[in-house]
């Protein structure tokens, strides 16, 4: 997603799709484990084979060639175990910066916010000012005012 995007999304947006980062990374975490169970369950299934196939060959020269169909099989294993592994990396490591982006926009999205509240802040003070030293003048007329017609009033008695 471009910069300019990330910068018009809300604080809520932001924190959304950082929710649903974390989600595929869960799902993704989800799926390696059960790739790794099957990964455990097949080479288990293939250490049996191969114990297998060991006392059969001793017991009959036949089977050498069904040996080495399974031993060419596991390499093709363990290649496509090797395959999903850097694949896995790769996807950890684009979700890691895919992360690390959006908790770096969300915070200058933060860092901006704080800034204009200050700024908003630092207004309302100033027209808060402006308008107690107008009130405070007005105040000081009237009372100048006020005691004027006092004695005013006082001397025609």
């Amino acid at each position: 997603m471009p910069d300019k995007e990330l910068k018009r999304l809300s604080r809520a947006e932001l924190i959304d799709i950082i929710y649903e980062l974390q989600k595929i990374n869960e799902e993704e975490k989800l799926q390696n484990q059960k790739l790794k169970e099957k990964l455990e369950e097949k080479e288990i299934r293939i250490a049996t084979f191969g114990s297998i196939s060991e006392a059969a060959v001793k017991v009959n020269g036949v089977l050498e060639a069904a040996q080495a169909a399974a031993d060419q099989y596991l390499e093709s294993i363990r290649a496509a175990n090797a395959d999903s592994d850097i694949k896995l990396v790769a996807a950890e490591k684009r979700r890691s910066e895919i992360l690390q982006d959006a908790n770096q926009k969300a915070a200058e999205i933060i860092h901006s916010a704080e800034k204009k509240a200050e700024d908003i802040e630092n207004e309302t003070s100033k027209l808060y000012d402006k308008r107690w030293n107008e009130f405070q003048e007005k105040a000081n007329e009237f009372v100048k005012v006020h005691s004027e017609l006092s004695l005013l009033i006082k001397k025609e008695k």
